[in-house]
């Protein structure tokens, strides 16, 4: 995935050359701002952060909903899959959901294509395809 950088332009009305010991007015400085790499890279970090890392510390509110939350092998296998996603520069999934069964699922959305990889309890991983809601594919998949 190619890496777009967005620059804005940022107008120093006086720019002091400390060099040359001369000013020199209305410079034009490109400054840039969070590359859409950055933002990518945030996006995973929040997944790990937010939903993987709170599951692990939350398994009570799944029980007291007669759900089951992710189990460990399920959790440490959708941070390895996180890791490759991100290293192979993946878009963000769409959604990332615990399944209540005790595994996750991780969603990618791009109608008419509905992606899901799904991380079940004992951490093992099925990718699966539907287009115009009909099932295209479904594959067991594994990354190390």
């Amino acid at each position: 995935m190619p890496t777009a950088e967005k620059n804005i332009a940022i107008r120093d009305p006086i720019f002091r050359d400390e060099y040359a010991g001369t000013d020199v007015s209305d410079v034009d400085i490109l400054a840039s701002t969070a590359s859409e790499k950055e933002t990518l890279a945030e996006g995973w970090y929040a997944i790990i952060d937010h939903p993987l890392i709170e599951w692990s510390q939350r398994c009570d509110d799944f029980e007291l909903e007669g759900l089951v939350g992710p189990s460990g092998k399920a959790i440490s296998k959708a941070g390895k899959l996180v890791s490759y996603m991100r290293s192979q520069e993946w878009p963000l999934p769409t959604g990332i959901i615990a399944d209540g069964e005790g595994g996750i699922v991780f969603e990618n959305k791009q109608d008419p294509i509905y992606q899901r990889i799904e991380i079940d309890e004992r951490g093992l991983m099925m990718f699966v395809t539907f287009r115009d809601c009909k099932l295209q594919e479904q594959l067991n998949i594994d990354i190390e």
